[in-house]
């Protein structure tokens, strides 16, 4: 019997429903709701309860290490998309009991995983150091097909910031930019996936300030960053050690409010670019390679 594909995420099914509604980002199931019709996937929310919907042998997609461990012991093979190790493991670096079992059960989860795939070269250094060998490196990237129809003719008067962790500071950005000029978009000014995009596809630029803490992610900002060079946007940021490997092109650093005035008062140019890595057609097309040598 040929192995089923699930993706065993939190609150999978409404997420799936929330991408054919243009409501979320389709980045967030891996590009399978969009392939759904060539690519058969179970989606199942994530329980304990839900853990044994998955069959021996499945392949099953986590994000979290949370059930790794008990999904190897009822002998399925786990695919760990890795959004934070660099965090957890500084997290549990430290001394005290509950960073002691902690260190146990995430050395434990990271090992077992069939394959770990990181989103960034950045995360593979202190992973490596642990002496794992069941790596593989691929942007995430975004929905190109989705984000071209959203692309505009006419540029509005206004940058664009936006994303919902703990790591986004927004007013820096208004202080250096001017709330005039400046739309956020967070947890207090959320909008529709497809709205967001119609807002990126009209701005200037897109700017971010990011202040790593344990609530971010180790990539924040990455997605955000993906669909404005997508929308041919320049991307504005404080220096980050993903930029140079992963948007290569059309970013612009700066180190203070100053520094970033001065950078958003020239007349910056979008520079062509090959844009395939930053794509969500090329990250699913590498996941399913992954899934077929598990097979």
């Amino acid at each position: 019997m040929r192995n089923d594909i699930c993706l065993f995420l939190d609150e999978a099914k409404k997420t799936r429903d929330e991408i054919i509604a243009g409501e979320s980002n389709p980045g967030f199931m891996y590009g399978f709701v969009k392939n759904s019709k060539d690519t058969k996937v179970n989606i199942i929310d994530q329980s304990l309860k839900n853990v044994f919907k998955t069959r021996i042998n499945d392949i099953v997609i986590v994000n979290r290490l949370k059930f790794v461990p008990l999904l190897k012991f009822i002998r399925r093979k786990v695919i760990l998309i890795n959004i934070n190790s660099n965090h957890d493991l500084d997290y549990i670096s430290g001394s005290g009991l509950k960073k002691f079992i902690l260190r146990k059960y995430y050395l434990f989860s990271y090992k077992v995983a069939d394959r770990i795939i990181c989103l960034s070269p950045t995360q593979v250094k202190k992973l490596e150091e642990l002496g794992l060998n069941n790596l593989s490196v691929t942007p995430l990237g975004c929905d190109e097909d989705l984000i071209k129809r959203y692309k505009a003719s006419k540029v509005g008067d206004y940058y664009l910031s936006a994303g919902f962790d703990e790591g986004k500071n927004f007013k820096f950005l208004e202080r250096a930019i001017g709330k005039k000029k400046l739309i956020v978009l967070n947890k207090s000014n959320k909008v529709s996936y497809s709205e967001y995009l119609k807002l990126m596809a009209r701005c200037r630029g897109f700017v971010l300030n990011i202040k790593h803490s344990a609530r971010s992610s180790d990539l924040s900002g990455i997605t955000t960053c993906c669909e404005a060079l997508l929308l041919d946007k320049p991307v504005f940021i404080n220096n980050q050690p993903w930029l140079k490997k992963l948007l290569r092109k059309n970013y612009h650093i700066y180190e203070s409010e100053e520094d970033l005035r001065n950078l958003i008062g020239e007349n910056t140019t979008f520079v062509k670019m090959n844009k395939k890595h930053l794509t969500l057609s090329n990250f699913n097309k590498k996941l399913l390679e992954i899934i077929d040598e598990l097979r």
